[in-house]
């Protein structure tokens, strides 16, 4: 039902709610007749049905709607990745070598379809990015970097176009997932959900790898 069928519908719904009522009213007035206080009561008891109805039904309505939009938020997220980042250290001769083993899963088990991006950040400040190819859910990788590393974001892209990163907050030392959708600009959090200031500090360390 489109938009202008609907309010069609409603105001037709007023006029015979309001004048159906009010022309048998008139028809069974004889002339000079004006009125009786078994109308005026029908009048009363009759028109409070209206506001009364119509609360009832914003309050259905609206709760109906909010568990709808809760429920395909907490649907979507379940089918999003969840991923688990290990970096094991080791250094000789100033080279940083980095045994990194991931896992990437989605909650409720369905399977993937996506590309991955390692993003790590370096304790001087530069930042590497490699690919990990194959749709693979985990791997082990070796990495040899010149600095120690400070921090990682895993970028995932969805099949559906959905960007997923998942980050370490050194500070907070929280493993934090966002998502954000194509049409929509607002990073949102899914899974653990983390402190404004560990989600801050996430935000801004992922726009600036983003950014290089």
């Amino acid at each position: 039902m489109n938009k202008k069928l609907f309010w069609v519908l409603i105001s037709m719904g007023v006029v015979i709610f309001l004048f159906g009522p009010l022309l048998v009213q008139y028809n069974h007035w004889s002339l000079g007749y004006r009125g009786s206080g078994d109308w005026l009561g029908f009048w009363g008891s009759y028109l409070g049905v209206v506001p009364s109805g119509l609360i009832a039904y914003l309050v259905a309505k609206y709760q109906i709607d909010n568990n709808k939009t809760l429920e395909e938020k907490k649907k979507f997220e379940n089918s999003l990745p969840y991923a688990q980042i290990q970096y094991y250290q080791e250094s000789y001769s100033g080279v940083f070598t980095y045994a990194v083993e991931y896992r990437i899963a989605s909650y409720d088990g369905r399977p993937l379809i996506f590309k991955v991006f390692l993003n790590t950040i370096m304790s001087d400040g530069t930042t590497s990015r490699h690919e990990i190819s194959g749709n693979k859910e985990e791997e082990l990788l070796t990495l040899n970097f010149s600095a120690l590393v400070r921090s990682y974001a895993l970028e995932i892209i969805m099949f559906n176009g959905v960007k997923v990163f998942v980050t370490d907050n050194n500070n907070a030392q929280e493993v934090i997932h966002m998502y954000k959708k194509e049409d929509d600009d607002n990073w949102k959090v899914y899974g653990v959900r983390p402190s404004q200031n560990a989600l801050s500090e996430s935000i801004e360390n992922i726009n600036k790898t983003i950014a290089n």
